[in-house]
């Protein structure tokens, strides 16, 4: 258990630090360069097509390059460490059965695979001349965003409960041994 413990606290690190890089530099930096309207990752409910066009019609050129280059790269990271780390998260707070872990760990992975499709569909609105985007491409896109959001916070809930199932427990036992 010290080793599953190490390995989450460095995954845990590693993550944020991916995370703060993308929430203080290149989305708000994206947002800049798109007039100040929000890029498609931070926008958790999805967005209509005719949202999907104004953004991409109001990024700029550099802003389009800050996309598709250290935000999707930074990206391409991010998901498997929130899965990973929270899968690891859930495992070790899981009491007792290595079945149950298993099991109940499993619900931080759809989050991981919608957000690496919602990363290619971005991609494909990103690289597409705004006159040829149609509506299926900002509906895949959308629809991927909101599931990605939809699982992260199953995901995160469970963590949520968990901590506090543990937190608990371990004032019961304090209580106990009193």
């Amino acid at each position: 258990m010290k080793t599953a413990k190490i390995i989450f606290w460095s995954l845990f690190v590693v993550t944020m630090g991916l995370y703060a890089t993308m929430v203080f530099w290149t989305l708000p930096s994206i947002q800049t360069e798109a007039g100040g309207l929000i890029p498609f990752d931070l926008r958790p409910m999805g967005y209509s097509y005719e949202d999907a066009l104004v953004f991409l019609s109001q990024l700029s050129e550099s802003g389009r390059t800050l996309y598709l280059g250290p935000q999707h790269t930074l990206d391409l990271l991010y998901p498997l460490c929130l899965a990973s780390c929270l899968a690891l998260a859930i495992a070790m707070l899981v009491p007792n059965t290595k079945v149950w872990k298993f099991l109940i760990s499993l619900v931080a992975w759809p989050g991981m695979l919608f957000d690496y499709l919602e990363n290619g569909a971005v991609k494909k609105l990103l690289v597409t001349p705004v006159d040829e985007i149609g509506h299926g491409m900002v509906t895949a896109a959308s629809t991927f965003t909101l599931l990605k959001s939809v699982f992260d916070t199953i995901a995160f809930v469970t963590l949520l409960f968990l901590v506090l199932l543990w937190l608990f427990r371990l004032r019961a036992a304090r209580r106990t041994a009193l």
